[in-house]
């Protein structure tokens, strides 16, 4: 399953769940440059596909999958812990950018830890990762960095725990579990 950016550029519908909020408190992140900025808003929910969007590949993860820019259409998300497995639906988080200095970028490493090891590309592998660039054309702008479940992918059809990671200069700066059901 590839890692996907989810450009959100229409109004999201969100339907909360009972229980708490899954926003972590504000992030400390450093530029490219070194410039000490803060995430002040991330959270980690589950979204359904209303409208499908645009696809265009971005990027390759370490494992040589492609890594895909979304324009959705519409999407619902919902915070919830406990993810269906289904076409479709998908899980991860949405974050609202901080300023970002002109001529300067944010760089965040995301890890997808999988609830067990699966063969992609002729390999065993128990993550999916790769590396997503924010210029200053992306400031306060809220992004996606969502897992999807698609017909496309089987071998990531995996009911279990999978693990968000969010790292900046090598620094982990939040992570997030996610119980994927059948």
């Amino acid at each position: 399953m590839n890692l996907h950016l989810v450009w959100v550029v229409a109004a999201l519908l969100s339907c909360p769940a009972t229980g708490d909020a899954r926003q972590t408190p504000p992030l400390a992140v450093e530029t490219t440059a070194g410039a000490k900025l803060t995430i002040d808003h991330v959270e980690f929910s589950r979204y359904t596909e209303v409208t499908e969007g645009i696809r265009k590949k971005i990027g390759r993860d370490t494992h040589g999958n492609p890594i895909y820019e979304h324009d959705y259409g519409q999407s619902i998300f919902y915070e919830t812990d406990v993810i269906p497995l289904r076409m479709g639906d998908g899980f991860g988080c949405q974050l609202t950018l901080p300023r970002i200095p002109d001529g300067d970028s944010l760089v965040l490493r995301v890890v997808m830890q999988l609830p067990r090891p699966v063969k992609v590309g002729g390999r065993m592998s128990d993550k999916i990762e790769g590396e997503l660039t924010f210029d200053t054309g992306a400031s306060g702008q809220v992004k996606g960095i969502t897992q999807r479940f698609t017909p496309d992918e089987p071998e990531y059809y995996l009911p279990g725990t999978w693990t968000l990671l969010l790292y900046n200069k090598g620094r982990l700066l939040t992570s997030h579990r996610f119980t994927v059901k059948k």
